[in-house]
């Protein structure tokens, strides 16, 4: 087998193997889609009773509390009508809570 053949070979074998790789990745890809869809519920559940994520969230939100409540100021202030519907339903809410109690 001369050098000229050899090349060849490999060319050819470097095309063979790129495309199987591809395919590979794609199905893995979408089998992991396929699974994240069936198990979405689940893992979301587990997510939102995590430990450790409410710890972290909680050690976020002491050292930004102040950007927190200024990025909330700013927010109410630019969207007054928005935050005039919120206060609403909330009012509507609680109203109906104390009916429903008998209070």
């Amino acid at each position: 087998m001369d050098g000229k053949n050899l090349l060849q070979s490999d060319q050819s074998r470097e095309n063979i193997i790129i495309p199987d790789v591809d395919i590979k990745n794609e199905r893995i890809k979408r089998r992991k889609a396929e699974w994240y869809e069936k198990n979405k519920e689940r893992l979301a559940e587990m997510w939102s009773n995590d430990p450790k994520r409410k710890e972290t969230q909680k050690k976020y939100y002491k050292r930004n509390k102040k950007k927190i409540m200024d990025r909330a100021k700013r927010w109410n202030k630019e969207n007054h009508g928005q935050r005039k519907i919120i206060q609403m339903r909330w009012l509507h809410k609680k109203s109906w809570q104390g009916g429903w109690n008998g209070n």
